[in-house]
Formats: structure tokens, sequence, C-alpha cells
């Protein structure tokens, strides 16, 4: 920030509290923005996984539930909680300068409160690809974002960017691309720590550990993952596979396991708020996703120092150089994800050799500071531009 620039007042609207990516790092750019000395709020739709007053007592800026959907409420049911958390939101927003908003929900309701309320900086972001019914979902999506209703757009990779230029007829204007960033120079693992968690977790100390971490949802993956651990060659030293994460496939993933006779090998660990933590005790990060934006996971990943084999789906063709800071294979293609997996499984040095290019890569490109300081310099060159023409 310039010296001649005042702190801006910022919320950052999310649609649920849930340990997830898009989540993680709208708390990581909030609490950036905090200690940089801006006012910042944080507010969500609802709360997913009961985790309001925790975060609530966690971090140094306000997190709000609006509480503007039960999830285990019919639909219709919701409307008048949705009103209410949506006016909630609207006296939050107003007098504020920027109100930025993650995930395509809550850039649908989020923005135009925000503009309702004379908010002179709308941002949506974009971390993934939009589905929907008849495309429904993505055409009102692209209206909102060309509409006066967005200030800009910014999508997480170039991959997003395109796909949503082509898929929702954005004008290109209206696009910025900022790549994510996570968190640096963590704390790390003694090797009593790690051989500690590893136990904790059920691995055997002559084992080694692929890890996967996300939600358990058909888009990630999983079950080709499962597969393919079922018909890869043990070895002398036998793979162990963690899911970290929560979703609705986990009972089925977990019949799934029991049937490939993986059960002793396959741990399931719920969500977990120490993911970044978590794979400090892994030898592998694979990522068999069918669609994906930048995952933070990955990044993650590749931060503790961990090769990755990873779907050559979203920005992964970006961050990773097949061979060289990871291995890449075709989305869904067991045959080779097999293939990957083995040939890392195999060689300690390989494994060692693309885990250090991992961790250059990340800390070059893709640091928490980078990314929030052109969110930062964006806010205030759409505040000086006047974007707001009510």
């Amino acid at each position: 920030m310039d010296k001649n620039e005042q702190p801006l007042s910022i919320l950052l609207l999310g649609t649920q509290m849930e340990y997830g990516g898009a989540q993680r790092m709208l708390l990581a750019q909030a609490d950036w923005f905090h200690q940089r000395g801006h006012r910042v709020q944080v507010a969500f739709l609802y709360d997913k996984q009961g985790l309001a007053q925790r975060w609530a007592e966690q971090y140094p800026f306000p997190v709000i539930n609006l509480d503007a959907w039960i999830p285990q409420r019919f639909p219709l049911f919701n409307l008048g909680n949705m009103l209410g958390g949506l006016l909630r939101c609207y006296s939050l927003v107003r007098g504020l300068d920027v109100v930025e908003t993650f995930t395509s929900h809550s850039n649908l309701l989020g923005l135009p409160v925000a503009r309702r309320a004379r908010v002179p900086v709308r941002l949506a972001t974009l971390h993934g690809f939009i589905a929907g019914p008849l495309g429904l979902m993505p055409r009102i999506h692209g209206w909102l974002v060309n509409s006066r209703i967005t200030s800009k757009l910014v999508a997480v990779s170039e991959q997003v960017a395109q796909n949503a230029i082509r898929t929702e007829r954005l004008r290109a204007g209206k696009v910025v691309v900022i790549p994510n960033g996570i968190p640096l120079g963590g704390q790390h693992l003694s090797a009593a720590e790690r051989e500690a968690s590893r136990a904790a977790l059920g691995v055997p100390a002559d084992a080694l550990l692929v890890m996967a971490v996300g939600r358990l949802v058909p888009v990630k993956g999983h079950a080709g993952l499962l597969r393919a651990l079922a018909h890869m060659h043990a070895g002398e030293q036998p793979a162990y596979l963690a899911l970290v994460g929560e979703g609705e496939l986990r009972d089925k993933l977990e019949a799934q396991a029991r049937s490939l006779g993986l059960e002793e090998r396959v741990i399931f660990t719920g969500a977990r708020q120490d993911a970044d933590r978590l794979l400090q005790v892994a030898d592998i990060y694979a990522q068999p996703s069918l669609r994906e934006g930048l995952s933070i996971a990955m990044l993650e990943a590749m931060a503790a120092g961990l090769p990755v084999v990873a779907s050559e789906v979203g920005a992964a063709g970006d961050v990773l150089t097949d061979g060289e800071s990871g291995l890449l294979v075709p989305p869904g293609d067991e045959g080779v994800l097999i293939a990957a997996l083995e040939d890392l499984l195999a060689d300690a040095e390989k494994r060692a050799r693309l885990g250090a290019a991992a961790r250059e890569r990340v800390a070059a490109e893709y640091s928490l500071q980078r990314m929030c300081e052109a969110y930062e310099a964006l806010m205030f060159q759409e505040l000086a531009a006047g974007r707001a023409d009510d």
C-alpha cells in the first residue's frame, strides 16, 4: 500500500463455512489485508460444518454467519432465511469501499446487494468451472459479470479465465487473472513429529504414503485413484493412501475400498483444518481431478516438497512442468496414473528431485504475498477509476 493511499474497508463474502480451498483462500486473504492495515470483515451465507464460533474466536477480524440457508431444509422453505441473510449482508456492506465475493453463488447473491448499497468496488472471483442444468448457471453468471453490477471478475488461472470467456461469453476486459497463492515458511514437522503423525494415521514405518486432499465428490476423481491403487504393484514398500476431506461420496468410497480389498491401506481422515501440516507426513501427492481450477491443496503439497501426480486439467499444466516439478497425466486415464505413481514409488531420488523443484516453483510464483498485493493493487485501481458510476 502506497503511503498516500488510505486503508480500505473490505468485506470478503463466501458461500459456506467449511474446510475447503476457497474458504482457506478467503480467510488467508482477509488476514493479510488485516495485517496490512485495512478494515476487514468476512461473511458467509451459511455455516455448513458448524465453524462459525470457532472461526469468530480464531481470527482478529469479524467472521460472520449470515444464516441465509439451512442445508437440511427444503429449498422453498429457505426463502425467508435467504431474504434475511441478504438484508443482513446489505447492512454490512453499506459504506464500504470493496466487496469481494468467492464462488459463483456468492457472486450472484452478494454483488447485486453491494451494487444496491453503492459499494464502489465489487469484485467477483472464479476458482473453477461453473456447471448447471441446461447451461443456465453459466449464462446468468456471465450476464452478472458483463453488467455494471460487477467491477471485475478475478479468475485464478488463465485456463479458468479463457473457459469463462468462452462458455459465459464474458467481455475480456472484465476479466483479470490473479493466480492463487499460499502462505510460505510455515512450521515444519520434525522427524519425530512426522513419525508420530504417520503412526496416528495407521501408516507403518516402512510404507510409502500417497495423499489426496479435497472434497469427496465425483469431480475430484477419487474412485479412479482407488482403482489405481488396487492395480499397482506393491513392491517391497506397500503403498498407503490417505484421502483428506469430507463429502457426499464418502460412504461409496469406503465401500469401494472394501470391495477392492484396500480397507487396510486406505485412510479416510475426514475434514481437517491442519491439511497443510498433514501433507508433510506424505511421500507423494495425487490430484486425479476431472476438473479443477488452481488447487490450493496442490500448491500446499508443492510447498511441503512433495512430488505431485496431477491430472492435466485447469491450471495444473501452468504450475507443474511435466517431469521437472511433477508428473502430469490425462484426466480419467487410470493406466497412466498407475504408471506415474509406480514410477515415483519406486524411485526415491526422483521423488526428492521433483519435490524440491515443486517447492522452488511455489516460492517463486505462488506466494500469498504476491497474490494479495495483486488484489490490493486491483482494488485501488478500481476505486481510483470510479468504476461505480451510480
